[in-house]
């Protein structure tokens, strides 16, 4: 699946998160969460296609809005909590737990 099919320009950064969650910034100048599941009916899919790989779907979770394009991202796979850097020189603390639980808007701290 090409997930960078939903960013406008290119996908500058990745971080993987915990609970089967990623994020990816892109020269749009959005952040957007991610969640992969392994399709629970993936062994017929799987031996269609002549693959013996589970099928993999991915939904995507939210979108942060950061006004200028993602330079750089980091983070750790065992923590909810990540950076993204813009071209503006902003610095935005994001946290996947906050969006899904739907508490998005301004929550999150922008250092810029």
């Amino acid at each position: 699946r090409l997930i960078g099919q939903h960013h406008v320009g290119r996908v500058v950064g990745v971080v993987m998160l915990p609970k089967e969650m990623f994020a990816t910034g892109g020269q749009d100048g959005t952040v957007r969460l991610w969640q992969a599941h392994l399709a629970d009916a993936t062994a017929s899919v799987a031996e269609a296609a002549g693959s013996s790989e589970p099928a993999l779907s991915v939904t995507l979770v939210a979108v942060w809005e950061l006004g200028a394009a993602v330079t750089v991202m980091t983070g750790f796979r065992t923590s909810p909590i990540f950076v993204a850097g813009d071209a503006a020189g902003g610095v935005h603390v994001l946290s996947a737990e906050r969006a899904l639980s739907g508490r998005m808007a301004g929550e999150d701290t922008d250092l810029s």
